[in-house]
């Protein structure tokens, strides 16, 4: 089950790419020419007019002014979501995957390549991006492949000295999530950072950037680039399903939070909380896992 991952990453480029996955650093491919002709066979991914003709889905389009999917609205005509594409206003298509069976087919083949858990959520994002828009300074917590359709857009992207394994996302110079900014390891820098890389992404290039890394982007002419991009739960998320599962089994488990403050509350829940620690002595890695990973 390896023909598209082997189009998106050649048998020669693999090993160096592994590389790259391993230690968390972006890389990068050009003149895939083959895997562009692919997203072609696909009516709304042959050209920005055929994604204005044959989607008929809801678009997010970024606001005047923004160049971040957090500051978006969305709208239910295509028509006017290119007329504001038109304007300056870089627009989103959600989850392309459910409208082309091949693109689920390939999320999975990615997700089976890089061993990804089972719970984690894929889906495939389109961004047509004006000339002259693109992404604000961020960084994401999930894998993305980018592949680029049409058009030619710039990305800079650098190291993240401050977060390892973040579990948000965050764009620079704007509120920090108050869990992220538990977890920080040093403060997050007012300006891009400088040790950047830059990318200059043509049809048939592709980009591996991985979670937490660095990047903005601008486009030098309109656009259009299909995202891969896979939300893996962390260890502690799979922790915390098998514990809730177990939990959920016992009635006192399931009772409501109520008067938490009441002595007597407080000492059962300490009970409850000593017992499940001598339970836990008894779990093991691979029973959990194979509960979970089925």
């Amino acid at each position: 089950m390896s023909e598209f991952f082997e189009q998106i990453i050649p048998k020669n480029n693999q090993k160096d790419f592994f590389k790259s996955e391993k230690e968390q650093e972006t890389f990068c491919l050009h003149d895939l020419e083959s895997l562009t002709q692919n997203f072609r066979q696909i009516n709304f991914l042959n050209s920005l007019e055929d994604l204005k003709k044959n989607w008929k889905l809801e678009v997010d389009v970024h606001l005047k002014g923004s160049r971040d999917e957090q500051t978006t609205k969305t709208v239910s005509s295509t028509k006017q979501a290119f007329e504001e594409f038109k304007e300056g206003q870089s627009i989103l298509f959600n989850d392309v995957n459910r409208q082309g069976p091949e693109l689920e087919k390939w999320l999975e083949e990615i997700k089976e390549k890089l061993k990804l858990s089972s719970h984690t959520f894929s889906r495939c994002l389109v961004y047509a991006t004006p000339k002259g828009g693109g992404n604000a300074s961020h960084f994401d917590q999930n894998i993305n492949f980018v592949i680029q359709l049409s058009g030619e857009k710039t990305w800079w992207t650098a190291p993240n000295t401050s977060v390892s394994n973040p579990m948000h996302r965050h764009v620079l110079n704007q509120p920090i999530d108050p869990e992220l900014e538990g977890y920080l390891k040093k403060d997050i820098p007012i300006n891009f950072p400088e040790n950047s890389q830059k990318f200059d992404l043509k049809p048939g290039s592709l980009l591996y950037v991985p979670p937490g890394v660095w990047h903005k982007t601008t486009a030098s002419s309109d656009a259009v680039s299909l995202n891969f991009t896979f939300s893996v739960p962390t260890l502690s998320d799979l922790i915390l399903i098998a514990l809730r599962g177990r939990l959920m089994g016992s009635e006192v488990w399931r009772e409501h939070a109520r008067d938490l403050k009441n002595p007597d509350q407080i000492e059962k829940i300490d009970f409850l909380i000593q017992h499940l620690a001598s339970d836990m002595q008894t779990w093991s890695a691979e029973e959990l896992l194979s509960a979970l990973e089925n």
